[in-house]
């Protein structure tokens, strides 16, 4: 892979090193860069918690994420209602977070996995887990909580990350010296796909037949080169060529476009490279340059825009031309996070201890909460 300038090496390393890269589920978990990023505060001024993994129900009418507070020793998972205003919280035993993964089809089920932060300080077990978010109080509440991964061993594989396929069925990924798909069933694992390396994408796509699966992972052990591939009835077929020299792999949550991230020429922004996937290839579209402010990125629900985010400016960038706009003039979010919403041209973004509802259009921003006083610290 392409070596980085000292500047982006710093800004990425601490980038990924915030947000638990294992998820998976797109380069939108690279959402919490901006617990590094964060200007340092004096004895005087309050810090607010740093928001992690914002979800947004399938009906938008629920958000979850979670928090790190306490300095980053305790952690708390939020359901917060996007009409009423209503929230909830529960603690994580003190030493672990929790990573919301995705929402289930039903709109009232989350997946979330359970990391350290960065020690264990009370006892609680790393893993996958679900929970029900009931609705029919005047607050949403947490309720339920299930460990999925709990019951499920592998000889020599440890369970670190999954996924819901659109039929709730649980893929989680196992990683021994090195790195596999399994999908769950029945509580065994059924093996998908193997990987030399790193898997850096994982895409679950319905069929007729079931599910069709899209990974983009290492090709060698090395990490020297990356494709795309496509698992059909557990027959791994590769895609396309193999890629060197990229940065990071952002695969569209339908499997219909890859972006492949490099470093511009000036050292400063990004080359990005769309590709269009057609049944067994891929299509060169697009290259263009993008601005270096934009850290994490996120497909918009239609897949006809991605969302720039954690730098000092919100941007939007068309597909497929790649051209660049920044969303309103406020330049410095320095966002922990920020999430779609999936029937409006709205997005939610988390920054500074508050959540924002921000109109792409026309940029305008809205404050919707702030933290209580008792998460700053």
């Amino acid at each position: 892979m392409k070596t980085l300038s000292p500047v982006k090496v710093t800004l990425f390393s601490l980038t990924l090193l915030a947000l638990g890269f294992v998820i998976g589920l797109g380069y939108q978990s690279y959402q919490n860069a901006a617990i590094h990023q964060k200007p340092a505060t004096t004895a005087q001024t309050p810090s607010p918690p740093v928001t992690r993994s914002l979800r947004v129900s399938p009906d938008d009418q629920l958000v979850a994420f979670s928090a790190i507070y306490n300095g980053y020793n305790q952690s708390s998972r939020f359901v917060f209602d996007l009409n009423s205003y209503k929230w909830t919280a529960v603690e994580t035993p003190t030493g672990w977070q929790d990573s919301m993964v995705q929402w289930g089809e039903d709109g009232r089920s989350l997946l979330y996995e359970r990391s350290k932060i960065p020690q264990i300080i009370t006892g609680a077990e790393a893993g996958i887990y679900s929970e029900k978010i009931t609705s029919e109080k005047e607050v949403p509440e947490w309720q339920s909580q299930r460990q999925l991964s709990k019951d499920l061993r592998q000889s020599g594989e440890r369970i670190y990350a999954g996924f819901w396929t659109a039929q709730n069925q649980l893929v989680v990924k196992t990683q021994h010296s090195d790195r596999s798909l399994f999908m769950v069933e029945n509580d065994t694992l059924t093996p998908l796909d193997h990987s030399p390396g790193t898997y850096y994408q994982n895409r679950a796509v319905k069929t007729a037949d079931g599910n069709d699966y899209y990974v983009v992972r290492d090709v060698d052990r090395g990490g020297n080169k990356a494709a795309l591939f496509r698992i059909r009835n557990q027959q791994t077929t590769q895609i396309g060529e193999a890629f060197s020299d990229i940065i990071w792999a952002y695969l569209s949550e339908n499997a219909k476009w890859l972006l492949l991230c490099s470093n511009a020429p000036n050292g400063e922004d990004w080359t990005w490279t769309l590709w269009q996937v057609q049944n067994d290839t891929l299509k060169k579209v697009k290259a263009a340059q993008v601005p270096g402010d934009v850290i994490a990125v996120y497909w918009s629900p239609d897949f006809k825009h991605i969302l720039g985010a954690v730098g000092n400016s919100l941007w939007l960038i068309d597909v497929p031309t790649l051209k660049a706009h920044k969303i309103g003039k406020y330049d410095n979010w320095h966002a922990d996070d920020a999430v779609w919403l999936n029937h409006s041209n709205t997005i939610l973004v988390a920054a500074e201890g508050k959540l924002w509802k921000v109109d792409v259009g026309s940029g305008k921003r809205t404050e919707i909460w702030k933290f209580p006083d008792k998460y700053w610290q």
